[in-house]
Formats: structure tokens, C-alpha cells, sequence
């Protein structure tokens, strides 16, 4: 069941809530709070060494890729 919030790194309404550390079902970022204000910044904890904006290019090129396998 989709959440009503988006999340910040695919953009897709997946959380139910939003800076509760929710794990996003279609991309795997951890809403840890990070968004656009500081995107480039890497926060560490849950998402590691990846930055929102880093995360955020990770997904678009697997989703590019798997609507080109389609």
C-alpha cells in the first residue's frame, strides 16, 4: 500500500511519514530528514556515504534502465 508522503530521494508517495527514519519500498533511501536545502551534503548514518543528490541520480538511471528493459 502507498504511503501519502513522497519520498525525498524517488519522489514517489511511499512514506507514511515524513523525518521518521521509514525506509522508502521503491528506492531504499532512509528518511532521515535530508532534503533539498541539503542534498549535496553527506550526512552519514542510515544512507551511508551517499548523498540525496548521489542517491537521487542512482535511481534515475536504474529506473531509466528498467523502463528500457520494458
Amino acid at each position: 500500500m502507498p504511503g501519502v508522503h513522497a519520498c525525498p530521494c524517488c519522489r514517489l508517495p511511499t512514506l507514511e511519514a515524513r523525518c521518521e527514519w521509514e525506509m522508502c519500498s521503491e528506492c531504499g533511501w532512509e528518511d532521515d530528514g535530508q532534503d533539498d536545502l541539503n542534498a549535496d551534503e553527506v550526512w552519514g548514518g542510515p544512507n551511508g556515504s551517499e548523498s540525496l543528490t548521489d542517491a537521487r541520480k542512482s535511481y534515475a538511471q536504474y529506473d531509466a534502465a528498467q523502463r528500457a528493459a520494458d
